[in-house]
C-alpha cells in the first residue's frame, strides 16, 4: 500500500506539474514582453487546463467509486451516434500525431437506455490510450455495433503493445505499463476506472495484445429497451477521416526567408512544450527537434 501511495503521489504530481508549466510559461512570457497572448499560446493554455480538468474529474469519479456513491444515470439515446461524435473530437489529435484514425460501424439505428457518461468516459479513455501509445505513421481504429442487446466497442492500435505478464495488471489502479515520461503521460487511473465503470454497468472489458504490434480493447455494455431510430434521426454519413502522413522531419523553415547560421537542436518529450520552444526560437535559429534523448544524441552527432 505504501508503494502504491508513493507511486500515486509521484504520478499525480507529475500530471499536474507539466500542464501548469505550459499554462504559466506563456503567461509569464506575455507579461514580460507586455504583449497579448497569440492564438497558439491560447490553444496551449486551453488544452492544458482541459487536461487538468479531466484529471480532477477522474480523481473525483474514482473517489465516488471507492465510496460506492457513484450511481448509474440511465436514459434513452443512440449509443453509436454518441460514439461517432466522440470519435470526431479525436480527429485533430490524430492529425497532429500523424496517425491514421478510422471509425467503422454498420448500425446507427439502435436507440436504447444506457448511461451516457459511462460510455463517454470509457470511449475517451480507450481512444486516448490508443493515440498515446501509437507512434507517427501508425493507426488507430474503433469499431462499434449493437448485437443481441449488447453494445460492442473494439478499439485497436498499432502501438507498442503490452507484454503478456503486464496484461493482467493494466486494469489495476495506478499501474502503468511504460516508465513515466511525457511522451506517454498518465497517472495510472484511466483503465482501472474504465473497468470499474463497465462493471457498474454490468458489462465487460478485455484486452488482446502482442508486444511490438499493438493492442485491441473489447468493451461490451448491456442495453435496455432497444428500438430502431427513424430516418430523421440518422446521420447523413459515417465518419471517417484518414490523415495524411506528410513530411515531418523536424526541420523548421525560416519564416523570414533570411539565412540563419546558428542552429539549435531541441530535445523534449512533451509535444506542447516542444512546439512552444520552437516558436520562441525559430525566428533567430534554424531548428531541429527530437522527442527523446537517444534520437537527440544521434541527430546532434550527425548534424
Amino acid at each position: 500500500m505504501d508503494l502504491l501511495k508513493s507511486r500515486l503521489f509521484a504520478n499525480i504530481t507529475h500530471e499536474f506539474k507539466t500542464p501548469l508549466t505550459l499554462i504559466k510559461t506563456p503567461l509569464e512570457d506575455a507579461i514580460r514582453r507586455r504583449e497579448p497572448l497569440n492564438n497558439q499560446d491560447f490553444s496551449i493554455i486551453y488544452k492544458n487546463t482541459d487536461r487538468l480538468d479531466n484529471l480532477i474529474n477522474n480523481l473525483l469519479s474514482l473517489s465516488k467509486l471507492e465510496s460506492s456513491t457513484l450511481k448509474l444515470k440511465v436514459k434513452r439515446g443512440n449509443p453509436i451516434l454518441q460514439i461517432s461524435e466522440l470519435c470526431s473530437q479525436f480527429k485533430s489529435y490524430a492529425q497532429s500525431k500523424r496517425v491514421t484514425f478510422n471509425f467503422k460501424t454498420t448500425d446507427y439505428r439502435s436507440i436504447a437506455r444506457y448511461d451516457h457518461e459511462v460510455l463517454a468516459t470509457c470511449v475517451n479513455n480507450l481512444l486516448s490510450n490508443a493515440m498515446k501509445f501509437t507512434d507517427e505513421g501508425g493507426s488507430v481504429e474503433l469499431k462499434a455495433g449493437v448485437e443481441e442487446s449488447w453494445l460492442n466497442v473494439e478499439v485497436s492500435d498499432s502501438g507498442m503493445g503490452i507484454a503478456p505478464e503486464e496484461q493482467e495488471k493494466i486494469f489495476d489502479r495506478f499501474y502503468q505499463v511504460a516508465e513515466k515520461d511525457e511522451s506517454h503521460p498518465g497517472s495510472g487511473i484511466g483503465l482501472s476506472m474504465v473497468k470499474e465503470l463497465v462493471q457498474l454497468h454490468e458489462g465487460t472489458i478485455t484486452v488482446k495484445s502482442v508486444l511490438g504490434k499493438g493492442s485491441t480493447f473489447l468493451l461490451a455494455i448491456p442495453l435496455d429497451e432497444i428500438t430502431e431510430a427513424s430516418a430523421k434521426q440518422m446521420p447523413e454519413k459515417t465518419i471517417f477521416s484518414k490523415t495524411s502522413l506528410g513530411d515531418r522531419n523536424g526541420y523548421i523553415e525560416n519564416p523570414t526567408g533570411h539565412q540563419k547560421n546558428r542552429n539549435i537542436l531541441i530535445v523534449e518529450d512533451n509535444e506542447d512544450l516542444l512546439q512552444f520552444l520552437t516558436r520562441k526560437l525559430e525566428h533567430r535559429y534554424q531548428i531541429k527537434t527530437a522527442k527523446n534523448g537517444k534520437r537527440g544524441c544521434n541527430m546532434a552527432l550527425k548534424w
